[in-house]
């Protein structure tokens, strides 16, 4: 495999986490006043996607320079490195999300036992309450590229072969 293949696979692989970023940001529209603090961040995500996704053949060419070299890879192909790369942002997206998920249901649910007579929520509570929708979104979404990330990397393969 060329080495400015292998190194565009890498670069859309941030591509790839700057869209898991975008569709988390969109789960903020629900939990911030100003919308438009979540639009922004959204708009910077979605940017980010696209400059490093449509850039980076060029971007490999420019630092391959001219040097593009077959790189033994131990018989990886192209659609080996996508999948790898959805596997992996999948499980960090995933790992992460259940993580947070967990520390946002222990802080409501302590809340709950420790101030039973209360019936409004402590601020600490309140913020998690606000921030799990968001976190559980990370959670669902990594599972869902992390269950499919084979079916995906043949998609995204046969569309590079087509072009």
């Amino acid at each position: 495999m060329p080495l400015r293949s292998v190194i565009v696979v890498f670069l859309r692989l941030f591509a790839i986490q700057f869209l898991f970023s975008f569709f988390v940001s969109i789960l903020g529209f629900f939990r911030y006043s100003p919308i438009s603090v979540s639009i922004v961040g959204a708009i910077i995500w979605l940017g980010g996607f696209g400059v490093a996704w449509l850039f980076a053949p060029q971007l490999a060419c420019f630092v391959t320079k001219g040097y593009d070299a077959p790189v033994n890879l131990g018989g990886l192909t192209r659609q080996d490195l996508y999948c790898f790369v959805f596997v992996f942002v999948g499980a960090e997206c995933f790992i992460g999300g259940t993580a947070f998920c967990m520390m946002h249901l222990n802080t409501i649910f302590a809340d709950k036992l420790s101030s039973s007579a209360s019936s409004f929520p402590s601020p600490p509570a309140t913020q998690a309450i606000n921030q799990l929708p968001q976190d559980l979104g990370r959670l669902i979404l990594g599972l869902i590229v992390l269950l499919n990330a084979n079916r995906f990397a043949k998609k995204l393969v046969s569309r590079e072969e087509s072009f």
